[in-house]
Order: C-alpha cells, then sequence, then structure tokens
C-alpha cells in the first residue's frame, strides 16, 4: 500500500529530524536502508520517493559513518541525484536539497 509506505517514511523522517543523532548512529544502517529503499528510482509512487528524500535530507547526519564507505557514498550520491532527474517537482527539489546538506556535511572543500 503506497499510502502506508509514504507515511512509514514521513514518520521515520520527523523521527529522526527530532531524536538526537548520537542515539540513533547505532541505527543508521537500518534506517538509512528503509529510506534509500523509497527514494529508489525503481519505486514507482512519486510520493514515496519525495517522503525518502525528505527524510534523507533528515537523517544525513547520522549517516557519518556510511559516508566514509566509498560504496555506500557512491550509492547514496547515485540515488539522490537520480532523484533530481525527475519530472516531479515535489522530489526534485527534495532530492536537490538532500545534495546540498551532503554537500556541507561531508565533502570537504
Amino acid at each position: 500500500n503506497n499510502q502506508l509506505k509514504e507515511a512509514s517514511i514521513e514518520a521515520l523522517g520527523y523521527i529522526v529530524e527530532d531524536i538526537d543523532p548520537s542515539i540513533l548512529i547505532h541505527k543508521s544502517d537500518q534506517i538509512l536502508t528503509a529510506i534509500i529503499n523509497a527514494m529508489r528510482k525503481e519505486e514507482q509512487n512519486e510520493r514515496v520517493r519525495a517522503a525518502g528524500a525528505q527524510a534523507l535530507s533528515n537523517a544525513l547526519e547520522i549517516c557519518k559513518d556510511q559516508f566514509n564507505r566509498p560504496g555506500e557514498r557512491n550509492y547514496i550520491m547515485q540515488v539522490i541525484c537520480e532523484g533530481t532527474q525527475t519530472n516531479n517537482i515535489k522530489l526534485r527539489v527534495a532530492a536537490l536539497q538532500c545534495l546540498s546538506k551532503c554537500m556541507s556535511l561531508y565533502y570537504k572543500y
């Protein structure tokens, strides 16, 4: 059910936004897996993908370990960049916000 997926991912995004990252860091792999699966281009529902992009933006602060591993970092960035290529404005904006936040958190000038 797409509405359930969208609501679940939105709720996860709010949870990671409001809870101290140091508390969630030990579950970051599971959290990130759920969010990235919602964002993938294979996900047919654009609302679910947009919810995933927004949730990822909220979750990026707990993803330091994943960004330190090249394979995971590259996959996360690939999924974000795929989101920027959609015709869905809400998803594209959310993906671009993720991209911007990734740059500010994990890429040195």
